[in-house]
């Protein structure tokens, strides 16, 4: 799981990185979502889509 993460965030542009980092417990704008490998389920609140736990953690170190 870490390898493909690692794979997808060094394959996003600067700006997507970025955008990703700044999600953090926020909703997942639609266009962010192509941008997802699709390894993990979206969680679905009432607000919005959600990233997973685990890839918000991920971000959160490799935006570091």
């Amino acid at each position: 799981m870490l390898i493909e993460l690692q794979s997808w965030w060094v394959g996003l542009s600067n700006e997507q990185r970025l955008l990703w980092a700044d999600i953090e417990s926020n909703p997942v704008p639609d266009d962010l979502r192509t941008s997802y490998p699709g390894l993990f389920e979206f969680v679905v609140g009432t607000e919005g889509v959600y990233a997973d736990p685990q890839v918000v953690d991920f971000i959160a170190v490799a935006a570091a």
